[in-house]
């Protein structure tokens, strides 16, 4: 049910985005920003749930805690460095 109220939060966010957009780009922006912080919110309060679900898999699979770490790291870095250039193209 969590994933439907982000989707939600998304799909509100880009259609009020759009049609900001031709009158006050500088406030769709602003609404945009607004959208994305909602979500991570929405998204940092089931983090332990994340965690754990990583875990688990960690476990089964018979990988190193270490090199889920790292491969989480990884990924975080690929999302915020295309969050980062896309903020910067807007």
């Amino acid at each position: 049910m969590e994933i439907l109220k982000i989707i939600g939060v998304a799909f509100i966010t880009a259609v009020c985005s759009l049609l900001i957009k031709s009158t006050k780009p500088e406030l769709s922006f602003a609404v945009n920003t607004v959208g994305v912080l909602i979500i991570l919110f929405q998204v940092l309060t089931k983090i332990p749930q994340i965690s754990e679900f990583f875990a688990r898999i960690g476990a089964v699979s018979g990988i190193e805690n270490g090199m889920i770490k790292l491969l989480l790291k990884m990924v975080a870095i690929g999302y915020l460095t295309e969050f980062s250039s896309g903020l910067l193209t807007d």
